[in-house]
């Protein structure tokens, strides 16, 4: 395959190496693998009893995002995979989820999102517009990412920006994490984005005294976007060990599935 390179934001990418564009093929690519967390060392460590029970469920009773262990997993020499038949089902599901939104994004009013974005980066104007990621490199603050194709934006904050919005680019998101909270109130998560999905970068450079220090900066811009226009999943300046707080922010879209 011919190495085909190109430049964004000041980066080096190659195109057969990272997802520049996202689309229906590579939005839910079938991944078995596991993340080696405490929620799946619990599974594994008491597999036994999870296929022991597995006949005395009702598969049909679950929706497949709350499918059981026993159903949803699978072990092979030791290591705990997605069951085959959870990952087809799941992938069925993913599409529907992806087309489901791609009818949102494509009835909402360009114009429209043009006009709220412009005002509000007029009234925060120590957001700057960015060229190159490189010049912020090592360097703490606020980001926002504008998808204007999709007419969606995701806010985030990070100790290293250039390092932070390239991990969203390179990083391909967990599978069985696609869908969130459930098919028909999911939106697509950021890292399933293309590189030059993203047209626009704007930063607000600010010191990270503590891991906290940036979170009400992050709130305070979300809250600002209307919620047909965000992509965050969850409102800004929560923590993931804040686990009712991430449940009353939940960005929910109304999807036609």
């Amino acid at each position: 395959m011919k190495e085909e390179n190109f430049e964004h934001f000041g980066i080096e990418f190659n195109s057969n190496e990272i997802k520049k564009y996202l689309n229906r093929e590579n939005f839910a690519i079938i991944n078995t693998a596991c993340e080696n967390n405490e929620c799946i060392r619990y599974r594994r460590e008491r597999w036994d009893y999870f296929e022991k029970i597995r006949d005395n469920i009702n598969i049909d009773d679950y929706s497949i995002n709350i499918w059981p262990p026993s159903y949803k997993y699978c072990m092979e020499d030791g290591t705990l995979r997605l069951s085959d038949e959870f990952c087809k089902k799941y992938q069925e599901a993913c599409l529907m989820v992806y087309d489901a939104n791609i009818d949102f994004f494509k009835k909402l009013n360009k114009r429209d999102f043009i006009e709220k974005i412009d005002n509000i980066l007029y009234e925060n104007r120590e957001y700057i517009k960015i060229t190159n990621l490189n010049e912020y490199k090592g360097k703490s603050g606020i980001y926002i990412m504008i998808l204007d194709e999709y007419k969606q934006i995701y806010v985030g904050q990070s100790k290293d920006i250039r390092r932070r919005i390239l991990t969203h680019w390179k990083r391909e998101p967990r599978f069985d994490s696609l869908i969130f909270p459930n098919i028909k109130k999911s939106n697509i998560q950021i890292d399933s984005f293309g590189v030059l999905d993203t047209t626009r970068i704007y930063v607000k450079e600010e010191a990270m005294k503590t891991m906290y220090s940036l979170d009400k900066e992050e709130k305070r811009i979300v809250e600002k976007i209307p919620k047909e226009y965000l992509i965050n999943r969850i409102g800004g300046g929560i923590r993931l060990n804040s686990l009712e707080k991430i449940i009353d922010t939940i960005n929910f879209r109304k999807l036609k599935i």
